[in-house]
């Protein structure tokens, strides 16, 4: 079943549908397997949230993720340059790896021109998030690797082959539909 990637349209504000977009963000993150907190303070500046998971070989991580729902249109440069600014002042002093910025919307052209000159900034739509908790592609990859790896893979009968089936005293031969 695929994930509604629309937010729930009886909600009020614009406020009240910022919050909510937060909080489903949040809930992706943690489905991730983050550490989140929410509206954390960053040297004066609110921040949404704080995701945080140590990762094998590399270990622990910080991203600052600033969500931004929009009613209509797409995300402007302006609200990367600012973030990408704010980030650039905290990474080093507090130790944050690195900036996320998603929206439940497109990014603007100019918004993605930008954020490529920002190496610790992603920009991220709610899709893509909601694509990274539910693709399974790299996990079938994995299992089908780890079977052909495995004795029984290269003692496989086809369906179509006889034998004596174990516990039957009589030769059996597939059935034709």
């Amino acid at each position: 079943m695929k994930a509604s990637t629309e937010m729930p349209q009886q909600l009020a504000t614009n406020t009240a549908t910022g919050r909510e977009f937060e909080n489903y963000i949040a809930s992706l993150y943690e489905a991730l397997g983050f550490k989140v907190d929410r509206n954390t303070r960053v040297t004066g500046q609110q921040i949404d949230l704080v995701v945080r998971r140590s990762l094998p070989g590399i270990g622990p991580i910080s991203t600052l993720v600033e969500c931004k729902y929009l009613s209509r249109g797409s995300l402007s440069n302006q609200a990367v340059h600012d973030f990408a600014a704010f980030f650039s002042g905290v990474r080093e002093t507090d130790g944050y790896t690195n900036a996320v910025i998603v929206c439940n919307r497109e990014f603007s052209l100019d918004a993605k021109q930008a954020a490529e000159r920002e190496r610790h900034l992603q920009l991220k739509r709610q899709a893509d998030l909601e694509n990274e908790l539910f693709d399974v592609t790299d996990i079938l990859i994995h299992r089908v690797r780890s079977y052909e790896q495995q004795d029984i893979f290269h003692q496989f009968v086809r369906l179509s082959g006889r034998g004596r089936a174990p516990g039957l005293r009589t030769n059996t031969s597939p059935r034709n539909p």
